[in-house]
């Protein structure tokens, strides 16, 4: 598949404005996680969300506003529930849905827990260091996989 790399980093930029960051690194690895997570027209929706929920019309005349491209309620309701379904945003827990970015952690690492594969582990490595100071990936990755264990009542 040909990816954008340009969205992408767009992508990786704006979801390092959330709380829990998605940052920059010195390999570039952030760029193929979100690849694995999102397909290019994915991403752009996700550059639609923010951290507060959002209906699909107004998604979708974000959308419209951000891309100059029209995309049918149907069809962006359809990628939504795809895309939480794979873990990449939070949805709503009842109907008329709403959508929002989810964080890396805990979001969508956790939400990649019950379907991990070998490379999306080889891209998270206990040594990913940032180019910049706020949270390491070590951090992050150590409160997500906490939280599974708090909610499966699982202590060490």
């Amino acid at each position: 598949m040909q990816y954008d790399e340009h969205t992408y980093r767009l992508l990786q930029e704006h979801l390092d404005k959330l709380p829990i960051g998605f940052p920059t690194t010195e390999s570039g690895v952030e760029i193929n996680i979100l690849q694995h997570l999102f397909n290019n027209f994915e991403a752009k929706v996700a550059l639609c969300l923010s951290l507060g929920n959002a209906s699909v019309l107004t998604i979708q005349k974000r959308f419209k506003r951000k891309f100059n491209n029209a995309v049918e309620p149907d069809k962006l309701s359809t990628i939504l529930d795809k895309m939480y379904l794979g873990g990449s945003i939070n949805r709503s827990k009842n109907e008329p849905f709403k959508y929002s970015n989810a964080m890396l952690a805990i979001g969508m690492f956790e939400y990649q827990l019950g379907h991990l594969n070998k490379e999306f582990m080889e891209w998270m490595p206990s040594g990913w260091k940032i180019k910049r100071q706020r949270l390491t990936l070590t951090d992050v990755l150590a409160v997500a996989c906490a939280s599974q264990l708090v909610n499966k009542k699982q202590f060490v």
